[in-house]
């Protein structure tokens, strides 16, 4: 193994190791308690939601939520967002930006499964896709109780 494989390798468990000592460690997420209140909850959301996109197009769905999620979760169970409805909107977000452009990782999938159409035309492809997902990211953010409806019947 070459130096540079030693060290992403390193860098990757080190962070898997913080992302678990947050997730299982509640006292231990000092950004709660050491952070200065946050003005407006659905701003740092929004914030939240952009910043999921925007990762979508560098980095992988499980790598995203695993490095993220325990910093952005504290923050939005303070502000009084229900767990669930953040978890089924990240999931949500994230896929988005997995196909979305001007990255979008799963359309370089498709891609390499069908080698004769061109990139440009997988993109025109997934635009109505894009716009159907993101009429329904607004319709949950709208409307909580859609997203919350089958886990209150549990």
């Amino acid at each position: 193994l070459g130096p540079k494989r030693v060290i992403a390798g390193s860098m990757l468990i080190l962070l898997l190791a913080l992302a678990t000592i947050l997730l299982v460690d509640k006292d231990s997420i000092l950004f709660v308690k050491v952070a200065p209140p946050i003005p407006g909850g659905p701003l740092f959301a929004g914030a939240a939601e952009r910043a999921y996109l925007v990762l979508g197009c560098l980095m992988d769905a499980l790598a995203m939520i695993i490095i993220t999620v325990p910093i952005i979760f504290p923050v939005i169970k303070e502000l009084g967002f229900d767990p669930i409805w953040f978890g089924v909107i990240i999931v949500m977000t994230v896929e988005l930006g997995l196909i979305h452009p001007p990255v979008g990782m799963n359309i370089f999938v498709i891609k390499s499964v069908v080698e004769d159409v061109k990139i440009s035309t997988i993109f025109y492809g997934v635009l109505p896709f894009i716009v159907t997902d993101i009429v329904r990211l607004i319709i949950l953010i709208a409307f909580p109780a859609i997203a919350l409806y089958l886990p209150s019947k549990m």
